[in-house]
């Protein structure tokens, strides 16, 4: 499903905002359907907190306020969990498997 054109979706919302939400919840799914199985999950319980965000807030700048705090308080995170990266090392697996020694592109 494409996304209408602007001035249609705004027609939508001051006509039959009902059919518009119908219109996001389908495109938020399409979009979340077509991601990678493993992150599925995740973007499920996102847009969950993002509804229950919309539906606390009395008006939609209420929402938009609501909705950014939320990325910032996001964004924070990630930077510090940048900026300040944990003491432990991460855990591996890996076998590291030596390369061969050569001399005159001959294998010893």
């Amino acid at each position: 499903m494409n996304l209408p054109e602007f001035n249609d979706l705004l027609a939508l919302s001051r006509e039959n905002p009902e059919a518009l939400e119908r219109l996001r919840r389908q495109l938020v799914d399409q979009v979340i359907s077509g991601a990678n199985p493993d992150t599925q999950a995740r973007l499920r319980g996102l847009q969950f907190q993002i509804d229950a965000q919309r539906q606390l807030s009395s008006s939609a700048m209420g929402a938009c306020v609501r909705l950014s705090r939320m990325m910032n308080a996001s964004f924070a995170e990630l930077m510090t969990q940048l900026n300040q990266p944990s003491d432990t090392p991460p855990q591996t697996n890996a076998k590291i498997i030596p390369f061969a020694r050569s001399v005159n592109d001959e294998v010893l």
